[in-house]
């Protein structure tokens, strides 16, 4: 049985269907929280992601779920994208000084966890999911230039190229970041 969260205020206002509405299971968790965090779960949260993608309300569904700190995917983000967009880019370099420090200290730069942004970790998730470059500015309702963006920075802060960033993330146990915080 899913949660039923209450929607936002403006959905009532609009003239036609969101995407959401036809399958909430893939948005909301269950009452025991997620149990797929597999390979079915980045499914579901695929999924999810292209149906948000096609919403005419998707931006401020986001911000709506930013604002009310919502869980399960609203406007195309997970609850750890929302956090990490909630924390502001200075809090992020201090965290990233942080751990790069802890991690040369303890000798280990090579499995360091590089702090990813919203943006970039939504890629990576794209990535994982099967989602074809070409393919993911329509599904994630992004501009082709930032998800350039986005890849770019998973190369460097991965230290890797393109075709590496998915074994390196994988690596370093960034994969499954976004299930750790939701359910």
């Amino acid at each position: 049985m899913s949660k039923s969260p209450s929607p936002p205020p403006f959905l009532a206002e609009l003239d036609t269907s969101v995407p959401c509405s036809t399958r909430p299971a893939l948005f909301h968790a269950p009452d025991d929280g997620y149990t797929d965090h597999g390979v079915r779960g980045l499914a579901r949260v695929r999924d999810a992601f292209i149906l948000c993608g096609g919403c005419p309300v998707m931006s401020a569904c986001r911000q709506w779920a930013r604002e009310n700190r919502e869980v399960g995917i609203w406007g195309g983000e997970t609850e750890a994208q929302r956090h990490a967009a909630r924390r502001g880019s200075e809090e992020r370099k201090k965290g990233r000084r942080r751990v790069s420090a802890a991690a040369r200290e303890a000798g280990d730069t090579a499995v360091a966890r590089p702090r990813l942004t919203a943006r970039e970790e939504e890629v990576l998730f794209a990535l994982y999911g099967g989602l074809r470059r070409e393919d993911m500015p329509a599904s994630l309702g992004r501009s082709p230039k930032s998800v350039s963006r986005s890849i770019y920075g998973l190369r460097k802060k991965l230290g890797t190229d393109e075709l590496g960033v998915l074994g390196e993330a994988r690596r370093r146990g960034l994969t499954r970041t976004p299930y750790r915080s939701a359910g």
